[in-house]
């Protein structure tokens, strides 16, 4: 449930992190400088409405890209437990289309057949065919 915070308050918090960090840095006059910044905010932004994500769904992109980043084909389930997910959220990561991955050269899609499925839960590869997926209609 997303907490909705009054304006006012929400440029106090903005304030008081503005001034706590000024003095961190030494500025001379910490709330002068977070006043101004305060007035520049709402000079720039004019009344629009801005959405501030919670830090840990930053954290969880961060943790995607760097699943995506490091998966090597063979190392699901070493990702899985380094990442405390199951391997199953590890492979729907994986599916999501994401910058940078390397689709096939002829259709510019995703490959149908996944090398996941033949993967065992000690990294080996099983004695299977792999499993074909529906086509998408």
């Amino acid at each position: 449930m997303a907490t909705h915070l009054p304006s006012d308050e929400a440029l106090d918090i903005i304030e008081e992190e503005a001034r706590a960090m000024a003095q961190c840095y030494g500025v001379a006059a910490p709330a002068e400088a977070a006043a101004a910044l305060i007035e520049r905010l709402l000079l720039r932004l004019n009344g629009a409405h801005i959405y501030m994500p919670k830090q840990s769904s930053r954290k969880r992109v961060s943790e995607h890209q760097e699943i995506s980043r490091r998966f090597n084909g063979s190392n699901l389930f070493e990702l899985a437990r380094e990442f405390g997910m199951t391997p199953r959220h590890v492979r729907r990561i994986l599916a999501k289309p994401r910058a940078g991955v390397v689709r096939s050269s002829t259709t510019g899609q995703l490959p149908r057949t996944s090398s996941l499925d033949t993967i065992h839960r000690d990294g080996g590869e099983r004695d299977v065919e792999q499993r074909r997926e529906p086509p998408y209609r």
